[in-house]
């Protein structure tokens, strides 16, 4: 049976537009981790009380934040990481 490059293509297309539960979770996956590294790197927000979560490219923050205005860095940076679509920030204040 062969497949004619018209098809392949068009299955391509929906891949990419429609990622299925294996690319759904790599890139759950990658997010979670630039993320993370955003939280890690940055001077303003103590990464370590921080738990990351990602879910259908929305973001989920856990922990406590000593100030509000680390928890609001911490949405910040979860925000501008490529392909979150939303962020949950349960981030208690210490």
């Amino acid at each position: 049976m062969q497949i004619s490059l018209e098809s392949k293509n068009a299955f391509a297309g929906r891949a990419r537009n429609n990622p299925g539960p294996s690319a759904r979770q790599f890139i759950d996956e990658l997010i979670t981790a630039k993320v993370r590294q955003s939280l890690v790197l940055d001077h303003q927000v103590d990464a370590a009380g921080i738990a990351v979560a990602t879910a259908n490219s929305t973001v989920q923050l856990h922990g406590t934040a000593s100030s509000e205005a680390e928890r609001s860095r911490a949405q910040q940076l979860a925000w501008a990481v490529s392909g979150v679509v939303f962020v949950r920030n349960y981030l208690r204040l210490k």
